[in-house]
């Protein structure tokens, strides 16, 4: 079937509708059509309906009727009210007379009566939640609509936000030893989950001689057998990375602390700079220049200085100490693979019975390098091989989310 149109222009319809006033059900039966085409002609062209009378608000009339019995009952409690005395009565909230003229009216405005409706409703949840049933049943309920409670959650966090903020600022300022406890216990209790945390997504790295944290990023998982994925000797103390794409890093878990360990990360990040092949060629001439430097002859001037020998303080006569480390441009710090701030030199010793023999060095080449020199000697070249070969193999095929067997 096809639609009834309204064949009248708008001019014409504005003037029946306004000037004249008829309803749109009695311009629907002047014109033969029905009463929902003319609301939608209305629509289409952008032709705003009269204002209603007041008192037909529940009425379906356009227009107040007398003989209608709706309308009747509207004028009539209309009147009522306004003709009414002024009765005394008592506020259910705060208790307060107020003077009104309806008299199903309860409270003195529309705050007491959201005060006592709230008040209720925290009386009614404190005395549900007693109950162990509604427990059990709140807890299924959750753990069946993740979803929702999400939704919740949000709503209630950006209502709530900044009233939450100045309370627990608040409480900080005023109780600032019970935090420490809190913090301490708290570290106790999830030692573990924190120190995993942390692996998966911190990260701290040297630039230009300055510590740089990245923080919220994505790394390798933790080796399972908790050894160095390079020498699978030492524990992995370092993440050694190569590249990093936004959260992404691209690295190795491999060791690098301790005096008894391989060195992996150094030999890497000169593997990164140098190239394995004049990394061979740098480990001989700081063995050349160490060994060089053990038997050269004793100077006039000396200084003294107290080490610790067999748990013992002993005072030792030394080199004077000079200004940088003795090994000069072979120095790791100088290369710029590691840096110390404080710039503090070692009296590096190889032999605990003659301590009067040694070497000043800067902290890396004493704990990285010539540790390693006294431990393995000359193997250490044949060590940095090795290490080199797997790193450059596990470098081109391994992804950040793999684990490594």
């Amino acid at each position: 079937m096809r639609k009834n149109k309204i064949k009248i222009s708008i001019d014409e319809f504005k003037k029946l509708y306004f000037d004249q006033q008829l309803t749109t059900c009695q311009i629907a039966e002047k014109l033969g059509c029905g009463h929902t085409t003319v609301s939608n002609f209305m629509k289409r062209n952008n032709i705003q309906g009269r204002p209603r009378h007041p008192q037909a608000k529940i009425c379906p009339h356009n227009i107040y009727k007398k003989d209608c019995k709706k309308c009747k009952i509207i004028y009539a409690r209309e009147y009522r009210i306004k003709h009414q005395k002024e009765i005394n009565r008592k506020c259910k909230n705060c208790h307060k007379n107020f003077m009104t003229k309806d008299g199903r009216i309860k409270y003195c405005s529309k705050k007491c009566r959201e005060e006592l409706y709230s008040r209720l409703d925290r009386e009614y949840m404190r005395r549900r939640r007693k109950d162990p049933n509604y427990k059990m049943r709140e807890k299924e309920w959750r753990q069946n609509n993740p979803e929702k409670m999400r939704k919740y959650q949000k709503k209630c966090y950006q209502k709530h936000r900044e009233q939450r903020l100045f309370e627990n600022k608040k409480w900080c300022q005023n109780h600032q030893k019970q935090r420490r406890i809190h913090r301490r216990k708290y570290y106790e209790r999830h030692k573990k989950e924190i120190i995993d945390r942390l692996r998966r997504t911190q990260l701290t790295t040297t630039i230009n001689g300055e510590n740089v944290n990245y923080y919220y990023v994505k790394k390798r998982p933790y080796p399972k057998d908790g050894k160095c994925e390079l020498c699978k000797i030492h524990k992995p103390n370092a993440y050694h990375h190569w590249r990093i794409e936004k959260e992404i890093i691209y690295g190795l878990w491999i060791c690098g602390k301790g005096i008894i360990a391989n060195a992996c990360h150094a030999i890497c990040e000169m593997i990164d700079k140098i190239g394995a092949i004049n990394l061979e060629q740098l480990f001989q001439k700081v063995i050349n220049k160490y060994r060089e430097l053990l038997k050269s002859p004793k100077d006039k001037t000396y200084s003294h200085l107290l080490i610790l020998h067999n748990k013992k303080w002993i005072r030792v006569k030394t080199r004077p100490k000079p200004k940088s480390c003795e090994l000069g441009e072979l120095c790791i710090e100088k290369l710029g693979y590691y840096k110390n701030k404080n710039n503090e030199l070692k009296w590096h010793h190889p032999d605990d019975n003659r301590p009067d023999e040694g070497v000043w060095t800067c902290w890396a080449c004493h704990y990285l390098l010539l540790h390693k020199i006294d431990w393995l000697g000359e193997k250490i070249i044949n060590h940095a091989q090795k290490i080199g070969i797997k790193y450059a193999d596990l470098r081109a095929i391994i992804h950040p989310f793999q684990t490594y067997e």
